[in-house]
């Protein structure tokens, strides 16, 4: 059953991530291109009679972010994601952006339309390849609120990173949980769960030599 066609000047030139859902059943995604600045949206689905389409957030690019990776719902229902953008510090020049993580929230007054955007706020910015850099997806949180993800590139060996985000107060706390070496274990992490046992489990690009 297609629940929603989207149109070419909607999505852009690619696709998405998939949709996660919330309590509500309602559906969220993000595309990395299109939005009313061409540098991606964030959307939700919302089923009444129909579905429907609400654009939540476009992105502006540059230091602003943009492209953004996949969404999770955070535990107060607001949604957590990652995009290019940020400090622009990496790459073998240092010209590129390093990626952020950012969090999408309604607007605190209630809002008479269903078009009004919500508001973003940035909990990371990535300051260099040691820090973490390339794609970069938000895709867990455990039962006390911390937020985890992964980089797929550097960190200390240059293979990608798994991390934590920690809330602490008014701002997140930033751990490298590990750092992945290409030359003799998988490297290019994609995605990590929280089991049950509380370890983290997730996939990678594999070895770079096979």
């Amino acid at each position: 059953q297609i629940l929603y066609n989207f149109t070419q000047q909607q999505s852009g030139t690619s696709g998405q991530d998939g949709v996660v859902i919330d309590h509500g059943g309602n559906l969220y995604g993000a595309f990395p291109n299109g939005g009313d600045h061409g540098a991606g949206f964030v959307f939700r689905l919302k089923h009444s009679a129909n579905w429907v389409l609400n654009p939540l957030f476009s992105f502006s690019g540059g230091s602003s972010g943009g492209q953004p990776t996949g969404l999770i719902v955070g535990p107060d229902g607001s949604l957590y994601g990652a995009a290019q953008g940020g400090i622009q510090n990496c790459g073998t020049d240092g010209s590129q952006y390093c990626g952020l993580v950012f969090n999408l929230a309604p607007p605190p007054t209630f809002c008479r339309t269903a078009l009004c955007s919500w508001n973003e706020s940035v909990p990371y910015r990535f300051s260099s390849d040691l820090d973490g850099s390339g794609v970069i997806k938000i895709t867990a949180f455990d039962s006390r609120g911390n937020l985890y993800g992964t980089t797929s590139t550097g960190g200390a060996l240059g293979g990608g990173t798994v991390f934590e985000l920690l809330p602490s107060g008014d701002g997140w706390i930033k751990t490298t949980l590990f750092s992945f070496d290409p030359r003799n274990v998988d490297s290019g992490p994609a995605k990590v769960l929280v089991g049950t046992d509380g370890n983290l489990y997730g996939i990678s690009n594999g070895l770079e030599n096979g």
